[in-house]
């Protein structure tokens, strides 16, 4: 995997994702066994926290690329197809 890589940027932003929410089942966990040790769970809120705001960063910037990618091939289209545009129409 690639950050750098337009396609693999949401794969890695969904793999973030889904280990914050893991990070959060984990303390939900701890806090149904009663293991509400506040070093234990700072450490896993923060793992939540960094796996979440990575997938947002990613997410952000994959859209941002992606609009920029259609838009071009949006204008592109849009010249394309006032050149092939006969008169008939």
């Amino acid at each position: 995997m690639d950050l750098d890589n337009a396609h693999d940027r949401p794969i890695i932003a969904l793999i973030h994702l889904r280990m914050g929410q893991a990070a959060e089942w984990e303390l939900a966990d701890l806090r149904r066994a009663g293991s509400l040790n506040a070093d234990a769970c700072h450490v896993v809120r923060e793992r939540a926290y960094r796996h979440y705001h990575a997938a947002y960063a990613l997410a952000v910037r994959t859209v941002e690329s992606g609009l920029r990618m259609y838009s071009k091939e949006a204008a592109i289209a849009a010249n394309g197809m006032e050149r092939t545009c006969g008169e008939e129409r």
